[in-house]
């Protein structure tokens, strides 16, 4: 029992998002994800074009010019995760500091670049290239610790194939789709694979407040 309340405790930011999921999904509620603006419907039709008639009056002519709806990129790099309603920082970490690193000092600076995001995994494929753009995040971390994205994958478990991935990478938009998701062993490597394609994964830990094993997403570009 003390084992129990000091785990939920220490992982009460990830399993208060869990909960209130399931409560809403036990309950027949839903609520509209923000981020689904950032998601391109296919096949949707373009928006009718009007000749404007451009009227006498410089007054006139303020009142007939319609509001312009234009998708803003951020200035930062982002991963979006419709489904759990999720705008991301995406870190790249600094290769002065992974250059001729041994392992302990890798980890502490990636621990210090979760503290702002999800992290690109250095060596992997960038957005848009050939190859696989390893993500990996916190799905629950102490809570003493002063990062903001500690639980940022707590509801990764909810994404499901067919779900849609948006990355900003250098001010440029790429959508994934999801195709596969699975549980590896914390120590498989495989996961890093680069292949032939343009992919995208995104791993955590599993269970949510242990590291036993390791929750992966794989989306394909499209």
């Amino acid at each position: 029992m003390i084992f129990a309340i000091g785990f939920l405790t220490i992982n009460a930011q990830s399993y208060s998002q869990i909960l209130q999921a399931d409560l809403l999904e036990v309950t027949g509620k839903t609520t509209e994800s923000s981020l689904e603006q950032f998601v391109e419907q296919p096949n949707a039709e373009p928006a009718p074009q009007k000749l404007l008639v451009v009227e006498r009056t410089l007054d006139a002519q303020k009142a007939q010019i319609p509001q312009l709806n234009l998708s803003v990129t951020p200035p930062d790099n982002r991963l979006i995760i419709p489904k759990i309603n999720k705008n991301i920082p995406l870190i790249d970490s600094d290769p002065q500091k992974l250059m001729n690193a041994n392992w302990q000092s890798l980890e502490k600076t990636f621990q210090e670049d979760l503290k702002n995001g999800v992290i690109h995994y250095p060596g992997t494929a960038n957005p848009g290239e050939v190859g696989n753009v390893f993500i990996t995040g916190h799905s629950s971390y102490y809570p003493w610790d002063s990062g903001r994205y500690k639980s940022v994958f707590a509801r990764l478990k909810d994404v499901e194939v067919g779900d849609d991935i948006i990355v900003y990478y250098n001010q440029e938009k790429h959508h994934y789709i999801v195709r596969e998701k699975k549980e590896v062993k914390a120590d498989d490597v495989s996961v890093l694979n680069q292949g032939d394609g343009k992919y995208l994964t995104l791993m955590t830990c599993t269970p949510v407040g242990t590291n036993i094993k390791r929750l992966v997403v794989i989306a394909e570009e499209v």
